[in-house]
């Protein structure tokens, strides 16, 4: 082979070192190494050269990022250009910390389809590559220089012939306890019964043990706001632990868009956000650090210090609302949709929401946001008639799947969905927003990678924009730096002999500082693309 190309991503150095010497090998027998970084390479380079090497790290199983940004980067235009290209070998070197090769698995069916031939075995090195591993990726390079032309080339592991897709035999939900496992039936169950499949929806109370089933593939999807997916990608709170933590989700769907406010009972004394003073009591949700930042936005909005706040601690969500009636607590954070509100509602006397106009007092908006900026305000639209046409907290919850999910199950069921419409808006009142115009508002927003399955829909619905793809690849990148770097955390923490667990200071401050150390950015909402 006189040209070959060398394609890589490295982000440790590790992959980087095992191309670097593999093109050494080439160079010594006398042939051209081509070397390019995803980043930089061209379509062409693919076309003017005689054979490939790759590289990439092992991430959760899966190519980095990074590596894969080079073949969404010309999506379709690889199959047309299939002629063009014609059947060359390639081979990889891959540094993995586990799971050897596994994560080539997705470019490696992309080769097959482009007629490319795996020649070689693949070189894997665990991390850092040694001095054997170095020695065997350059007898690599020199195997594929001495590689002779020909018109075909024995595939180590030919494509497989596979039937037509089928629907899996059970599609598995995992949603929040009451309204959430009844949205999902709202949708799933018509989505099941047309298709053959049997809607398995699992409900917690907790969403953190629904991101922990989805990072450990049990289930298909669950849905999430802004402010938990947000926590678990950071690992605040609840989700620092080793089953918790970061791990590369993506967006599939709009399900719902939400509503929720600060409640007080219809006799209260408080009025006004600015009636908050020193000494009031307000409920805390043990564990939930979601709800109590945005209790602590409140308290900013409200020019009053935490410290001078009398928290009281509930070990559950109706204990916070049901308090408030009961008279020992002043204020709650409620959803208003919640049974246990409209349980609420129906006492002598009744209930009131605290108006969050940011339109009368930008300011008092502002200072929320400085404490919690992933939250947006409105007007309510959905509840217990006394929210109706109140201000309060406004999101979008989305369909969420781990990216590993079957990108044409994601695809089939979205599609489903879109058509479907008409026939699950009225399901259930939350699904008015489950459409295309709620998905793209929040895809202008969310800090969350699209789904693969959900690009080549909106791809085909004539939708998906440069600035999109930009921004889901950007996503993407941010998001795996987020696993890489809790993942090598968690070795550090092993390593010095520190439980890695939520409610342990060692290891938060660890977290915490490793975070910093690593200068990752934290996740925001954009105002738009």
């Amino acid at each position: 082979m006189k040209r070959v190309l060398f394609l890589y991503y490295s982000h440790s150095g590790h992959t980087e070192k095992m191309i670097l010497a593999a093109a050494e090998g080439v160079r010594e027998a006398g042939s051209e190494a081509i070397v390019r970084k995803t980043l930089d390479a061209r379509r062409e380079d693919l076309v003017n050269c005689d054979a490939v090497i790759m590289g990439t790290g092992n991430y959760f199983q899966k190519e980095s990022g990074m590596f894969r940004d080079y073949w969404d980067r010309y999506d379709y235009d690889w199959l047309k250009m299939k002629k063009e290209i014609g059947i060359k070998p390639y081979a990889w070197v891959v540094s993995a910390g586990v799971g050897g090769d596994a994560c080539i698995a997705t470019v490696d069916n992309l080769m097959k389809q482009l007629n490319f031939r795996r020649v070689f075995p693949t070189v894997v090195a665990f991390e850092d590559p040694t001095t054997d591993d170095l020695v065997n990726c350059r007898k690599l390079g020199r195997q594929m220089a001495e590689l002779a032309p020909a018109a075909d080339y024995v595939d180590l592991d030919p494509p497989k012939k596979s039937g037509r897709w089928k629907w899996p035999p059970k599609m598995r939900v995992i949603a929040w306890k009451g309204i959430g496992a009844e949205v999902a039936h709202g949708w799933g169950d018509p989505l099941a019964q047309e298709v053959g499949s049997k809607l398995i929806v699992t409900s917690d109370e907790s969403a953190s043990n629904c991101f922990r089933h989805i990072k450990a593939g049990r289930f298909h999807y669950t849905t999430g706001a802004r402010v938990e997916t947000g926590q678990m990608l950071t690992a605040e709170g609840e989700y620092a632990d080793r089953e918790g933590g970061p791990f590369p989700v993506c967006a599939v769907w709009a399900q719902s868009k939400n509503n929720a406010g600060f409640m007080v009972r219809g006799d209260s004394p408080i009025k006004e956000i600015y009636d908050v003073k020193p000494g009031t009591r307000l409920a805390s949700l043990a564990g939930n650090p979601a709800s109590r930042n945005i209790v602590e936005g409140l308290l900013a909005w409200a020019k009053v210090s935490p410290a001078d706040i009398k928290w009281i601690e509930h070990k559950s969500y109706a204990d916070t609302v049901r308090s408030v009636i009961e008279g020992r607590t002043d204020l709650a954070f409620a959803m208003p949709l919640s049974p246990v509100v409209a349980e609420a509602e129906k006492q002598s006397g009744g209930i009131r929401w605290l108006e969050m106009n940011a339109e009368k007092d930008p300011e008092g908006a502002k200072r929320f946001h400085e404490v919690d900026p992933m939250e947006g305000f409105g007007v309510m639209f959905v509840g217990v008639p006394s929210c109706i046409g109140k201000w309060g907290i406004v999101g979008t919850h989305l369909m969420l799947a781990h990216r590993d999910t079957d990108r044409i199950l994601v695809y089939r069921t979205v599609s489903w969905l879109h058509r479907h419409y008409d026939v699950i808006k009225d399901r259930h009142e939350k699904l008015k927003w489950a459409n295309l115009e709620t998905v793209l508002a929040e895809l202008k927003q969310t800090f969350l990678p699209v789904h693969e399955g959900l690009r080549q829909t909106l791809k085909e619905e004539g939708v998906w924009t440069n600035a999109l793809e930009e921004r889901s690849q950007a996503n993407a990148a941010l998001v795996d730096r987020y696993c890489e770097a809790y993942q090598e955390c968690i070795d550090t923490a092993d390593e010095r002999g520190i439980p890695v667990r939520a409610e342990n200071p060692a290891w938060v401050d660890l977290w915490e500082g490793y975070k910093k150390e690593k200068a990752l950015p934290p996740l925001r909402p954009f105002e738009g693309l």
